[in-house]
């Protein structure tokens, strides 16, 4: 049997990516003074996008008064100061 280079298989690898896809929730929030804040935000696309909280343009990082769980999806601030925590949150 002769074989040439027109009759070997060729085997081609496709990867299929997906725009993120992303959910803010709750949009607005008030809360009182020394308690503690959750916020979530739902990011689903191919690959799973990482997500990254910014307060103010600053990006927020785990510490004794902020908590990010689940691949930053999640975030917790303990005990809220009007002063410090108020402002516009972004992920």
């Amino acid at each position: 049997m002769d074989v040439n280079d027109e009759s070997k298989a060729q085997i081609h690898r496709l990867k299929v990516q997906t725009l993120p896809v992303i959910e803010v929730m709750p949009v607005v929030q008030t809360h009182v003074a020394g308690s503690d804040i959750e916020m979530k935000c739902h990011a689903e696309g191919v690959p799973k996008p990482a997500v990254t909280w910014k307060q103010g343009g600053e990006v927020l990082q785990n510490s004794p008064h902020t908590t990010l769980y689940y691949g930053g999806g999640h975030i917790v601030i303990h005990n809220a100061q009007f002063d410090a925590d108020s402002g516009t949150y972004s992920c």
